[in-house]
């Protein structure tokens, strides 16, 4: 058996693990347009501020892969696929046969569509070269003797990461959010409000319900040279010039050294859409990408989806969407793998869970923590200093007069007189026990199991105890 991998990042290599563990002498390949060895994107903030070296965040350490028997080809991309005669076609020209081919390729930052975009200076912060244009600009902004100043465009997970790593190395940061918070996505308005004091606290300029209309250069120029185009390294000899100003919706100018924009992602899906017979999306959206099956199978048989990539099954609402989660990515790889070993594995679907610490403030959140409508109720749990718990009910169906079918009476002095069923959790400070609600909310249980779970204060509590309640 033949296998081919178009992506070494969580799925890619979770898929990899799964398919060598049942099919011991298959002839396997992954492939990664990255020069390096696949590492844990999370990381690269540290990266870029000269804290934390490439190899230590390594996904598997690089003798891994021939241990493995993993083919793996760096620097390079599949930029067709040829399904009757089962073939890869790389960018280099290389053709590789396979059996079963797994798309893993994961997704691509999402572009303002703005003057000036195209500047050094500006760019994401999703690979090792992005980083490094990180680590140029602040160098360079060093050696003008100036303290460096970054403009953070977005204020989800990845952004309040960069700006984290960026203040604790030493930089001035502003960030920019379209919406009316930080977090929106992840976190409910209390504990957003709690990140964005601890920011400001931390000399972070925060601007809300903005956007960048443009970016600068220091000729004045809206479009010199792109990041790809500059040299590799600051010792070059060519002073890394480009970005110099973000012009914001409002008309102020801000001066800036280099722009992070973390805007959210697209799915990689154009190798997929590049097929016959598969119309691609009208426009880009982080909600189109590969629907696959429970399998994690694409319409074409032997030619399977999982990551960020993947449209599968979201096992609250059994619609199919992009979660686009570490966690989530590994299970979908996983069960990729065993499907393409032939071992028959069903993906019971994903629910969205992160957990992150911004500034020191612990955060988790699982499902849908907000509140939608007559139809859905919030109760805190905890709200004493050092610790914030909030559960999101369905009570039901409308109806005809306006009122939901449950009457939920959720009240400090009867915690657990709770009908309906909880749609998320959110949780500040203490956020033990995280990865419990997240099973628990997977599965469906009821208020009243899910309050219980969430009014513990899981923080030393001993673990083998914890599982057996509430598991």
């Amino acid at each position: 058996m033949r296998y081919v991998i178009v992506g070494a990042s969580a799925a890619g290599i979770a898929a990899a693990e799964a398919i060598r563990e049942n099919d011991a002498s298959g002839e396997m390949t992954m492939i990664s347009e990255e020069d390096s060895y696949p590492y844990a994107r999370i990381f690269l903030p540290l990266h870029a501020t000269g804290r934390l070296d490439l190899e230590r965040f390594y996904i598997r350490p690089p003798g891994w892969y021939d241990e493995n028997g993993v083919d793996l080809i760096l620097g390079d991309r599949a930029s067709s696929l040829d399904l009757p005669n089962r073939r890869a076609i790389l960018k280099s020209g290389r053709t590789l046969p396979f059996d079963r081919l797994l798309l893993a390729t994961g997704a691509r930052p999402a572009r303002l569509g703005v003057p000036g975009e195209g500047l050094y200076g500006v760019t994401g912060l999703r690979t090792v070269r992005d980083s490094e244009v990180v680590r140029r600009r602040i160098s360079w902004a060093r050696e003008m003797g100036r303290v460096p100043h970054a403009l953070i465009v977005g204020g989800g997970l990845v952004s309040m990461k960069a700006c984290e790593a960026l203040v604790d190395a030493g930089v001035e940061c502003t960030m920019v959010v379209a919406s009316r918070r930080v977090l929106s996505r992840m976190l409910d308005e209390e504990v957003s409000s709690l990140v964005e004091e601890r920011m400001k606290e931390r000399g972070v300029r925060v601007v809300l319900g903005v956007e960048v209309s443009y970016f600068g250069g220091d000729d004045g120029s809206a479009e010199r040279r792109s990041n790809d185009a500059h040299p590799e390294s600051p010792e070059s000899g060519e002073p890394p010039d480009g970005l110099t100003y973000a012009v914001l919706s409002t008309g102020e100018r801000i001066a800036c050294d280099i722009a992070i924009v973390g805007k959210g992602v697209t799915p990689d899906a154009i190798l997929f859409y590049g097929l016959d017979g598969i119309a691609p999306p009208e426009g880009p959206s982080p909600d189109v990408g590969i629907p696959v099956d429970e399998r994690q199978r694409t319409v074409h048989p032997d030619v399977y989806a999982a990551g960020d990539v993947a449209s599968a099954k979201n096992r609250q609402t059994a619609k199919r969407e992009i979660i686009a989660t570490w966690l989530v990515a590994r299970e979908q790889g996983r069960i990729a793998g065993l499907n393409m070993a032939g071992v028959d594995a069903v993906y019971e679907g994903g629910i969205r869970a992160n957990a992150a610490s911004f500034f020191g403030i612990a955060t988790a959140s699982v499902g849908d923590v907000a509140a939608r409508g007559s139809r859905q109720r919030e109760y805190v749990v905890s709200d004493r200093p050092g610790s914030y718990r909030k559960m999101v009910l369905d009570l039901g169906p409308v109806r005809s007069d306006g009122e939901s079918v449950i009457q939920g009476k959720i009240t400090e002095k009867t915690p657990t007189d709770v009908t309906g069923t909880p749609t998320g959790v959110v949780m500040a400070g203490r956020i033990g026990g995280a990865g419990v609600l997240r099973r628990l909310l997977a599965e469906g249980r009821g208020g009243e199991e899910v309050l219980r779970a969430i009014s513990v204060d899981a923080v030393g509590y001993p673990v083998a105890v914890w599982n057996r309640l509430y598991i």
